[in-house]
């Protein structure tokens, strides 16, 4: 088993800075898309608070189960932090739905809900050793569910960079 001080600790690191970065958005460009294809900082929000669930929601149906041997070569994967790189832009496998966009304080509140399902996950399992659990991501490869805490947070970091384009974008 594992200490999760650390990954509650990182989770919360990248949260107080994911809502300094969307504090910063004016209120006028909320739903404001910078460029056409692109998301508003209202779709970026929903979509990281979508995310979270849905890594919640899989870690505990994942647990409901006897955890399955993988061979060592099939839980080879990347470093998960390249996750925050925006070199490359990648398509969600996760449609966003149109119900889940809103106003600033709405996205702020589901956000924090989903945040408290995470850290509950975590507390919740604090003595089971949740290396053995294992799913797969469609980029980084077979990761534990320990890596997949740390995810949360590193795929926030990468939307909050996003955020943070789209305010110098507004700012131009």
């Amino acid at each position: 088993m594992r200490d999760i001080a650390p990954i509650l600790e990182h989770l919360h690191a990248t949260r107080q800075k994911f809502l300094a970065t969307i504090a910063s958005v004016p209120d006028e460009r909320w739903l404001e898309a910078p460029r056409t294809g692109a998301w508003s900082a209202a779709e970026v929000v929903a979509h990281v608070t979508l995310i979270e669930r849905a890594v919640n929601k899989n870690s505990n149906r994942i647990l409901s189960a006897l955890p399955v041997s993988i061979p060592l070569h099939k839980r080879l994967h990347l470093p998960i932090g390249i996750s925050t790189w925006r070199l490359f832009r990648v398509k969600t496998s996760i449609p966003l739905k149109a119900d889940l966009i809103g106003d600033k304080a709405m996205l702020i509140a589901s956000l924090t809900a989903a945040r408290k399902l995470t850290t509950d996950f975590l507390e919740a399992n604090r003595d089971r050793d949740l290396s053995v659990y294992r799913a797969p991501h469609p980029f980084l490869g077979n990761l534990n569910l320990y890596k997949w805490q740390h995810f949360i947070a590193y795929h926030e970091e990468r939307h909050r960079k996003q955020i943070r384009e789209i305010v110098e974008t507004s700012q131009l």
